[in-house]
């Protein structure tokens, strides 16, 4: 896991920790077409679905298999704001 994973994945976990009504494990290795990556799914009180990716360089969140957002490491001037802009879009979508 680089430090990306690593501040991407504590940022994540303190978002959910501050959730209530949200059921998840902990984030998990799993191994993709081209790479390895981390990921974690959510149910929260409205019954979706929300699995929260963490690659190498870049993050995103998929809302019941279906509508997919990714944060890549070029649309953001460092990995803080990439890491921010993701965190910002699951505290919005975990509190609609």
């Amino acid at each position: 896991m680089n430090q990306f994973q690593s501040t991407c994945i504590l940022r994540c976990r303190a978002l959910l920790a501050a959730t209530p009504g949200l059921e998840y494990r902990d984030f998990e290795e799993l191994e993709g077409k081209n790479e390895p990556y981390l990921g974690l799914r959510v149910s929260d009180h409205t019954s979706r679905r929300i699995e929260i990716y963490v690659y190498l360089d870049e993050a995103g969140y998929m809302i019941n298999g279906e509508e997919w957002t990714v944060y890549e490491r070029p649309d953001y001037p460092s990995d803080e704001a990439l890491i921010a802009a993701l965190v910002g879009g699951l505290q919005g979508l975990l509190s609609q």
